[in-house]
């Protein structure tokens, strides 16, 4: 779920990967093609839990009436025992 408000937008979501669960909100930039957003989120793995700060950036390559594809890149810093920064990379679809 978001909400947009001009071009500053706040952002809420979960996701489900196969060793681990995220929930996160955050806030974010959007002018033309380019969007950045930073993030606050928990992650649970292995009952574990983490606390995560990301930073990603997205660039839409296709924009359509209904949908759009972009490229991502970004930063990930989980704080835990075994702090960790990694770097994410992707490609994605939005429905506008």
């Amino acid at each position: 779920m978001s909400i947009d408000t001009s071009q500053f937008y706040i952002k809420f979501s979960t996701g489900i990967a196969t060793n681990y669960d995220t929930l996160e909100a955050g806030i974010g930039y959007r002018l033309d093609r380019h969007r950045m957003d930073v993030r606050l989120g928990f992650m649970c793995h292995h009952n574990c839990r983490d606390n995560f700060i990301q930073g990603n950036y997205y660039y839409n390559i296709i924009e359509g009436n209904k949908a759009s594809i972009f490229v991502t890149g970004g930063l990930v810093s989980a704080f835990n025992g075994d702090s960790d920064t990694g770097i994410d990379l992707g490609v994605g679809t939005a429905i506008n």
